[in-house]
């Protein structure tokens, strides 16, 4: 486990909070809100989109990594930490919709694989394979995708690369 998580100054978290209060509601999704949540310390890449009500822990914000285009759905939690820091890493081009709610153990870390899409509401606690839609509580894998939700892509062409997972 990382000292430094534990050694933040109450000044510091204090910023943290004042700052991810700000992203939640003020406007930006693609360009305000990545960088406030960069400055609270999560690693975020290029292109993606965070939309309102989005909530990045607040704890520990700096054990968030997203990629590169990725879009992320009103009223999102991704929480870093369930009894103690842990990891969450979200792969490039996926998106995640609305409701969804992402958790990591202490200790542990949850990556949600490249191309994936985590369907409304779902739950998140453990890994989701690359190129596949996930939905449900606890979320499971329901289609296979060949197609990646991106901004680029319609939802017919999403809809029309969904595969059935073999048995």
């Amino acid at each position: 486990m990382n000292k430094e998580l534990h050694h933040k100054t109450v000044l510091r978290r204090s910023f943290n909070r004042i700052l991810h209060i700000v992203a939640q509601f003020f406007p930006g999704g693609s360009n305000l809100r990545p960088v406030i949540h960069r400055m609270r310390g999560s690693k975020i890449g290029e292109n993606v989109f965070i939309a309102e009500q989005v909530y990045l822990d607040g704890e520990y914000p700096e054990c968030i990594e997203i990629g590169d285009n990725v879009e992320i759905a009103p009223r999102v939690n991704i929480i870093s930490h369930r009894m103690g820091p842990g990891n969450i890493i979200i792969k490039e081009n996926v998106f995640i919709g609305m409701g969804a709610n992402i958790a990591a153990e202490g200790g542990k870390t949850v990556i949600i694989g490249e191309c994936s899409v985590i369907g409304m509401g779902s739950v998140i606690n453990s890994d989701v394979p690359p190129w596949t839609f996930v939905a449900g509580n606890p979320a499971k894998p329901i289609r296979l995708i060949t197609v990646p939700l991106t901004g680029n892509v319609t939802m017919e062409q999403f809809r029309k690369g969904l595969k059935p997972i073999a048995e």
